[in-house]
């Protein structure tokens, strides 16, 4: 893939190096060669202008800028996936997460965390270390890939939405109408498709750390293969019963499944 080079003359890239930085506004061939693929095998993605928001407010301005000069945006967390939601095609504005990866707020009391969308999994389980909570994402990716892009590609196999959804996660997003919110067991609709706009990205995530006891079970042919089927359960005890029970299963239909 060959890439011209774009100049500094761009309007567009000077009203998003405006609204961040010089410093975190790409738009060289180098940038834009890297940015057009992520993990998958897919082929032939290409990235316009590459851009690195820290805060929903510059996440915000990087929309509304792609929105007044006509171009598409693609949102984009590590780059691991590997279904190819990260990869852009004709020229789009690359909305990069991996700055935003503050940890807003863990109540250890009211067992919630409010996180970033670029919060790499692990980190979140460290920053929980010796409060007798834990985040446990699949361990093959959780020193790799991102919160917020692992519940936002809608990809049916992925372990992030069925976890979510056995959390009952809140998804807080953006756009140019504005923030909104979206529980997690009403954002996705079908393989590959979820609520989030076409205008819009994902911010944060929030959710109550789990109480009693939980698990997330992959089943596999063999160690190294993808899960054929996965399952996450919470489950309290009352008195030695249960009392509440939540569950979603991974991998067994177009979107992960919650059982009522």
């Amino acid at each position: 893939m060959r890439l011209s080079p774009r100049s500094r003359a761009d309007p567009l890239v000077d009203e998003l190096v405006k609204a961040l930085d010089v410093g975190r506004v790409k738009a060289g061939s180098v940038a834009r060669h890297l940015y057009s693929s992520d993990s998958s095998v897919l082929q032939g993605g290409r990235a316009g202008v590459v851009c690195f928001p820290e805060n929903t407010a510059e996440v915000s301005a990087c929309i509304h800028a792609a929105r007044r000069h006509g171009r598409d945006f693609v949102p984009r967390g590590a780059g691991t996936g590997l279904a190819g939601g990260a990869v852009p095609c004709d020229d789009p504005v690359v909305i990069v997460t991996t700055r935003m990866d503050r940890i807003l707020d863990v109540d250890v009391d009211r067992r919630t965390a409010w996180v970033e969308p670029g919060v790499v999994n692990l980190d979140l389980s460290r920053h929980l270390a010796g409060t007798g909570l834990h985040f446990a994402p699949d361990p093959s990716s959780q020193q790799a890939s991102t919160i917020g892009g692992n519940v936002a590609n809608g990809d049916p196999a992925n372990d992030m939405p069925g976890l979510m959804q056995t959390l009952d996660a809140t998804y807080h997003l953006t756009g140019s109408s504005g923030n909104r919110t979206v529980q997690a067991r009403e954002f996705y609709e079908a393989a590959y498709f979820t609520a989030r706009e076409d205008d819009e990205i994902l911010t944060a995530v929030s959710f109550n750390a789990p109480s009693g006891g939980y698990a997330y079970e992959k089943q596999k042919r063999k160690i190294g293969d993808y899960a054929t089927a996965a399952a996450g359960v919470l489950i309290s005890l009352e008195a030695g019963k249960c009392s509440a029970a939540s569950v979603a299963l991974t991998n067994l239909s177009d979107t992960p499944v919650y059982c009522e």
